[in-house]
């Protein structure tokens, strides 16, 4: 088992410009700049135990707990303009103090079962159960500002409460034999999701309750899914052959509003792969695989971020899954001390899910709202580069590149956000060992300027992470400090333009973000994950 303790500061700032066109009439502006900072503690508990019956067969339980608190502050300033912006068409400015806590308990748990009847033929199965509460509280203060000062009295109070509770179960069930001249693999995966979520929020002004929503929402979501795959070995070359079939059914109730929204459907997932495998340094493998991209919680959740009252951001319901067709040619070289792969690519999707902006009036005020929503298609095609180099334990290293071109259809939206574009990313990290008990990570990525349809363009993105590990008490325990955006140069700056709105903005997240984690092994240490074939489950 393990215990870790980790304490993590963050300093987050942002500007945003909105524009909102009002055809022939005169655009509204709001000119924002926010700071924030917070800090974040958790305690991690880690513990396992396996048991062998006899000689290939073994029962494991693994549970862990962690228990996390996040303290936030922040600041952020508006001018609202009617017109250009000047100082006589200023119509308000005002100042938000946020004060915000937050907590976080997770409690995992997972039951293995394992039997080796021969080699090449296995029985596993495993047992999943994962529980997370949270909780966030939020006040916000609003001042106003007269000459460049802010008032003392606030002329309003805003309070934003916010609970879920994430439920997530599977039952997993995985079979292999030889069957012949080929080997089969096949099983079973139950998986069931439920996410309880409610949201108050309230404001004040001159002391008196003037505005409450409420948000209820609870999604479920059940998946029985079976696979299959068959392989065959032909001198150097292994052919493989794949299918998961899958049933899905949904429900979201948004009780606060009295709407219920049932969907089930079935899904095929077939696979193909063709390995050219001459020797232990050489392969190239071919390869075909459907497979689905469902939205995460945080996208299909209704509840509203109220953070910035001009800019919300709200989560749909109503997203579809994601799914993507790839066709791969991997081609991989390994020498003594590195590797190089070279892949080049092809992946078409359905339903890509992108974020999406727009105006709506909510309680008579016009504000930009920041929603995903699936496109009809993205077709990417291309190359990724990877090299490795391994020089014992003393440095270890690897470097990643992918160029591609980029071909999506949003024709579908209200905005066509139809896009043409090629892209590419960059990726470096290093391991040395400084000494016994001592050693150093970095890392850096690189993103290059791209556009944003329909008009719009994002500049380049970097960042630099660094860590220095001790191991303490003879290997057992060991005292990380990791310093993120080591160049405090991590920030993203974007410009947008459709029909409705014009937006320039600047965030940057974690400005030199410093964090300390303690952690301590006790008994045998942390078992092996299983393994398995997840492409086709």
């Amino acid at each position: 088992g393990s215990y870790s303790h980790r304490r993590e500061g963050e300093e987050d700032a942002d500007s945003r410009l909105v524009e909102q066109l009002n055809g022939s009439a005169p655009s509204s502006w709001v000119d924002q700049n926010g700071f924030e900072e917070e800090l974040e503690r958790s305690h991690s508990l880690r513990t396992d135990v396996d048991y062998n019956f006899a000689e290939g067969t073994s029962l494991g339980l693994e549970a862990s707990l962690n228990i996390g608190r996040d303290a936030e502050d922040g600041r952020s300033e508006y001018w609202e303009y009617v017109g250009d912006r000047t100082p006589e068409n200023l119509q308000d400015r005002y100042v938000r103090i946020l004060d915000n806590f937050s907590s976080d308990e997770r409690l995992d748990g997972r039951l293995d079962f394992d039997h080796n009847f021969s080699e090449d033929h296995t029985l596993s199965a495993q047992v999943r159960y994962d529980r997370d509460f949270e909780t966030e509280d939020g006040t916000y203060n609003v001042f106003g500002v007269q000459n460049g000062s802010r008032l003392n009295d606030p002329r309003g109070r805003e309070l934003d409460v916010v609970n879920e509770d994430e439920q997530d179960g599977s039952l997993e069930i995985d079979y292999a034999r030889p069957l012949g001249a080929f080997s089969l693999e096949t099983g079973y995966k139950g998986t069931l999701r439920r996410l309880d979520s409610d949201q108050t929020y309230e404001i004040f002004q001159g002391g008196q309750l003037s505005e409450e929503r409420g948000t209820v929402f609870t999604f479920d979501e059940l998946i029985h899914a079976a696979y299959g795959t068959l392989s065959r070995g032909f001198g150097d070359f292994e052919a493989e052959v794949g299918l998961r079939a899958e049933t899905v059914h949904t429900t979201f109730d948004l009780s606060s509003e009295d709407e219920v929204t049932n969907s089930s459907y079935v899904s095929l997932y077939p696979s193909a792969f063709l390995t050219y495998k001459p020797n232990q340094k050489r392969q190239v493998r071919l390869s075909y695989s459907k497979r689905v991209d469902r939205p995460n919680l945080w996208d299909i959740n209704p509840i509203e971020d109220n953070e910035n009252p001009t800019f919300i951001e709200r989560g749909n319901p109503g997203l579809d899954p994601e799914y993507i067709h790839s066709f791969e040619l991997s081609m991989t070289q390994r020498w003594s001390m590195a590797s190089v792969s070279v892949t080049p690519y092809l992946r078409h999707t359905v339903n890509e899910i992108e974020e999406v902006r727009r105006r709506e009036v909510i309680n008579g005020e016009e504000v930009i709202v920041r929603q995903a929503q699936n496109l009809s298609t993205s077709t990417s095609y291309g190359t990724e580069l990877i090299t490795t180099l391994n020089l014992g334990d003393r440095l270890e290293g690897t470097v990643s590149g992918n160029i591609y071109r980029s071909v999506t259809d949003g024709s579908n939206l209200t905005t066509d956000l139809s896009n043409d574009a090629i892209l590419f990313s960059g990726r470096a990290n290093l391991r040395a060992k400084l000494r016994d008990g001592l050693q150093l990570e970095l890392g850096q990525y690189y993103r290059p300027a791209r556009d944003i349809p329909p008009q719009g363009r994002i500049d380049p993105f970097t960042s630099t992470e660094v860590a220095l590990q001790k191991s303490l008490f003879g290997g057992d325990g060991s005292l990380t400090l990791q310093v993120d955006d080591l160049l405090d140069n991590t920030q993203m700056n974007m410009w947008y333009r459709d029909q409705d709105i014009y937006q320039e903005s600047t965030m940057q997240w974690g400005s030199r973000e410093f964090s300390l984690t303690f952690q301590y092994n006790f008994g045998s240490g942390p078992r092996n994950d299983r393994g398995g074939r997840d492409d086709y489950r």
